[in-house]
């Protein structure tokens, strides 16, 4: 009898252990779906800005540095995670980030790199949904 109670104490123990952990997995798996849509949400502003008021430099240079902030807040996850991800979406994003934070803008470059940012980000948050 005392076996049989061990045995089922046990196997609710593991139970509720991998419960929890693949919880705290499916959380971080949102946290990083949350952080692409807001670093989607800041591509998209930054690409309107540049193609609608591209002589607006100091709302590009925000826009710029708000998104590269964004980048930031998951950026350790996705090279952890996925890191052929990763190199895709940075190849594209830094320079866009660069370019946003220059002086002077080159918009055209600005307009291309946040399409590339934008198809690959949506692509990346496809599959890790």
């Amino acid at each position: 009898m005392k076996k049989l109670l061990l045995t089922i104490g046990t196997l609710l123990t593991v139970s509720v252990l991998l419960l929890g952990f693949n919880t705290v997995q499916n959380e971080g798996g949102t946290d990083l779906v949350k952080g692409i849509d807001k670093v989607l949400e800041t591509n998209e502003k930054l690409k309107k800005a540049a193609d609608k008021s591209p002589e607006n430099t100091a709302k590009i240079n925000k826009l710029g540095k708000e998104l590269g902030e964004n980048w930031d807040v998951i950026e350790k996850q996705v090279e952890e995670k996925y890191p052929k991800d990763y190199i895709n979406i940075e190849k594209s994003l830094y320079p866009l980030i660069a370019y946003a934070k220059k002086d002077k803008p080159d918009v055209k470059k600005i307009v291309i790199l946040a399409d590339e940012v934008n198809e690959k980000l949506v692509n990346f948050k496809e599959r890790v949904k």
